[in-house]
Order: C-alpha cells, then structure tokens, then sequence
C-alpha cells in the first residue's frame, strides 16, 4: 500500500488537476450520502483549501 501523502509535496498535488487530487484522497468524502458520515477532513475543513490561493 502507498501512501500519497508522504510521497508527494502539497506543491505536486497542486499542480494536478482537480480530479486527480480527488483520487490521491484530497478531498472529504460522504459516506452516508447524507452530510453526517464525512471522512478526509483536514483541520475541521476540507483538504481541497491546501490549494487555494
């Protein structure tokens, strides 16, 4: 198993596109498909904000 977040830098992913991102988990997910199950939370937002400017 690989783990993407040690192999590459927020400066890599960033300059992926965002579906990629999506797939390397940088994003939250809803297990439940109601709002109440969500997983991938980074600092109580969503990891997608390490990309923003």
């Amino acid at each position: 198993m690989e783990n993407c977040y040690l192999n590459l830098t927020v400066d890599q992913v960033a300059a992926m596109p965002e579906r990629a991102q999506e797939l390397l988990g940088f994003d939250v997910y809803d297990v439940t498909g109601r709002g109440n199950g969500v997983l991938g939370y980074y600092e109580m937002g969503n990891p997608k904000d390490l990309f923003r400017t």
